[in-house]
């Protein structure tokens, strides 16, 4: 009788998400003779042959990440007990809040030998907002957290920030075993350097069209640098999502209107984007992991204007790679863009050196082979060199 591949299984809010971020890590384990399972919710149009792993298992958790329902989410609660019964996995690896919350809690019932989070930045849960459903969604976040951290093997955080906030919040014990990896890495092959284009100065600003991510202060900013080089382009890729915080499509469509912004909605390719802007810019306040549009940004030889702010800070080096600005300052944001936006020499300069910085600490083969290594228990905290900050 031939013997059986340990099982380790990935359980996230969203499949799409799982097989974009966390496939080089995937491929790993599949490599070293796993048998992998990922439990996500599958979304519509997801199609699981294009991120070409045949030998993984995809089963639908169909758990909605925002829902805060009592019944549907006990009832996945459930569901997620039952699959990993079943499925007997040595290694529980999860991401994203509610993601974490209860496999840590079901894989410890359990009694799955090793229970693994990331914590890829602490999102909309861990911002300043105030409503009714909004404090509930963060004492229920921060709750959840506490009762299921306690019960992994290991954390790991993508930035100081984030795990300092935890220890400081109570929510996580300073003894907790805990690692940080440069982010989720990127390809620096697919997203390759190219020479910017010529014709009038484009900045790019590519996220999810929700207020903390900046969305207001790049059009106020547009708005200004528009004054000093009238032909310049503002490009906008991205969507709406289920966030509260998410910007009504009608004042987008309002700022379009009056040619502030060129609106590109969802971009499945967003490498050629790259390649048609000169200067990417993120005015994020969001609490981000690392945000790999700006690793992205960087391996295509681009600078990147960001905010001093969680995640966005260890990316770049400022004044080398891209300029840090305060968030929700759109004068001060409109000033970083007009900087390099006058000044060619700068902007090559910067895009060589973000290049270069990125294919040093970021490249996705490196950080992936990190980042599974410590998924699997091979490699301890102290022997990942980090990028200077």
């Amino acid at each position: 009788m031939p013997d059986l591949k340990p099982a380790i299984v990935f359980v996230g809010a969203d499949a799409s998400y799982m097989y974009s971020f966390r496939g080089p890590i995937i491929r790993h384990f599949v490599d070293a003779g796993y048998q992998v399972t990922i439990i996500a919710t599958v979304g519509d149009g997801f199609e699981q042959e294009q991120y070409n792993l045949p030998e993984v298992e995809l089963i639908d958790w169909a758990l909605s990440k925002s829902h805060i329902g009592i019944v549907p989410n006990l009832t996945g609660f459930i569901r997620l007990i039952a699959l990993l019964r079943r499925l007997k996995p040595v290694i529980v690896f999860s991401h994203t809040i509610k993601s974490v919350i209860f496999a840590s809690l079901a894989a410890s019932l359990l009694r799955i030998p090793r229970i693994v989070a990331m914590i890829p930045g602490l999102g909309f849960s861990f911002g300043n907002n105030h409503d009714r459903r909004n404090t509930f969604i963060k004492l229920a976040a921060h709750a959840g957290y506490k009762l299921s951290l306690s019960r992994t093997n290991l954390i790991i955080f993508q930035n100081e920030d984030d795990r300092k906030l935890l220890i400081d919040s109570h929510i996580l014990d300073s003894e907790a075993t805990t690692s940080i990896v440069n982010g989720s890495g990127v390809d620096v092959i697919r997203f390759k350097e190219t020479s910017p284009p010529p014709g009038p100065l484009v900045y790019l600003m590519v996220a999810r069209l929700i207020g903390q991510k900046g969305v207001r202060e790049y059009i106020r900013a547009a708005s200004i640098v528009k004054e000093t080089i009238p032909d310049a382009r503002f490009l906008l890729a991205g969507t709406a999502d289920s966030n509260p915080d998410s910007v009504p499509a009608a004042e987008i469509d309002a700022c379009r209107k009056r040619g502030l912004i060129e609106v590109l909605g969802h971009i499945e390719d967003p490498a050629p984007l790259y390649e048609q802007c000169h200067i990417f810019v993120l005015p994020t306040y969001y609490r981000e992991g690392r945000p790999r549009v700006i690793l992205e940004a960087m391996a295509s030889g681009r600078p990147t204007i960001t905010t001093d702010w969680v995640g966005c800070r260890d990316c770049i080096q400022d004044g080398e790679t891209g300029i840090l600005v305060e968030p929700r300052d759109s004068t001060s944001l409109a000033n970083a863009m007009l900087t390099l936006g006058q000044s060619q020499n700068v902007r090559l300069q910067m895009g060589k050196a973000a290049r270069r910085y990125c294919l040093e600490h970021f490249d996705v083969r490196k950080v992936s082979a990190e980042t599974a290594a410590l998924i699997e228990g091979t490699t301890s905290s102290s022997t990942i060199q980090m990028a200077p900050f």
